[in-house]
Parts: C-alpha cells; structure tokens; sequence
C-alpha cells in the first residue's frame, strides 16, 4: 500500500459511513472511480489525482442533506411530483373500452380500380421504355451509357416490374422538378394569387 492510501480510504469509508453515499450517490461514486484511478498511478500524476480526491472528498463532506422544513411551512411541489401524482390518478382510473377509440373507417377500394390501377401504370411504364428505346442510338457500343442504362431498366423489369415501376415515377417527378426549375412548366398558383400573364 502506498503512503496517504489509508488515509484516503479512511475518509472515503467516513464519508460513506455518514450517509454521504445515500446523499449524493453520483459524487460518491465518481469519488471511488477516482480513488481506483489514483491507485493505478505513481509520482506526478497521483499527486494530481490525490489532490483532486481529497477536493472531492472534502466537497462531499461539505454537502449536507437539506433542512426539513420547518412546522406549517410546506414547499410548492416540484413539476416532477405534480406529473408523478397526475399519472398515479390517470391509472387509477378504468381504462376507456374500445368504443371510444373507433374511428371512421376507411373507404375499402374497389378490386376493379385497383388492377386498373396497377394496368394503367404498367402500360405507362411500358410507354416510357419504348420512348426511351426509341430515343438510343443504333450502333451504340455496349458500353455507351445509354446503352448501358436501357440494359438495366430491361434486367429490372425481368427481375422486379414492381420496382421497376416506382423507379420511373420516381425518374418522372425528378424530370418535372428540373423542368419547374429551368422554368418551362408553369407551377399551378396557389387559390387567390394571380399567374403572371403569358408571354
């Protein structure tokens, strides 16, 4: 054992046996971490380590538990004990059934609009595909870009129409925000602006 450990632990178990670990058990602890640290250490750096110890400690003995208030004096409640006592008296109560809780239900859509649905975006990809096709090249190498792009939106549909079909309404609202932005689609106003006359 070094020389000053006693003497350290001696205070360590005072404070320990005057309550001080009950009173503020995050500073007792950060005290016992430090002291493990300072047992570790040798020469300048457990002098700095011992000194910071002996601080805390003496802080610590310091800090006394708050005074009870005295007779016919009663302190506000904290926001803490008022939203405890709240949540106490909430789960006292019976719990609401599940008629209060119902809410509208939502219209069921008809078998028939969805497959036309789903048709409508199929042929709308289909359309876009052949635009595309028509737009390449003839005697594009197979590592033009265009190319290259046509092969993959062909593998994608192969191995996921489902994917293949969100990917290009996700390319078609990205090409319309371009436009908006280069300013050659007019953006509908809002209700009572007005359009700036056309040119």
């Amino acid at each position: 054992m070094r020389p000053g450990d006693d003497g350290i632990a001696g205070l360590i178990a005072a404070r320990r046996a005057d309550g001080a670990a009950r009173r503020d058990p995050v500073r007792f602890h950060f005290i016992e971490a430090l002291a493990r640290r300072a047992a570790a250490h040798e020469g300048e750096a457990r002098r700095v380590i011992d000194a910071k110890l002996r601080q805390a400690l003496q802080a610590l003995g310091e800090a006394r538990a708050p005074e009870p208030p005295a007779a016919g004096h009663r302190c506000p409640p904290s926001p803490l004990a008022e939203l405890l006592r709240d949540h106490a008296g909430a789960a006292a109560q019976p719990a609401p059934g599940p008629a209060a809780f119902s809410a509208p239900a939502a219209p069921v859509e008809l078998k028939t609009l969805r497959l036309f649905r789903s048709s409508w975006a199929r042929l709308a990809v289909d359309q876009r595909l052949h635009q595309a096709r028509a737009k390449a090249p003839e005697n594009a190498g197979p590592l033009h870009s265009q190319a290259v792009a046509l092969r993959g939106l062909d593998a994608m549909r192969e191995i996921s129409p489902q994917y293949l079909g969100r990917f290009v309404a996700h390319l078609d609202a990205l090409a319309w925000l371009e436009r908006v932005g280069a300013g050659s689609v007019a953006v509908p106003a809002t209700r009572g602006e007005k359009q700036p006359p056309r040119r």
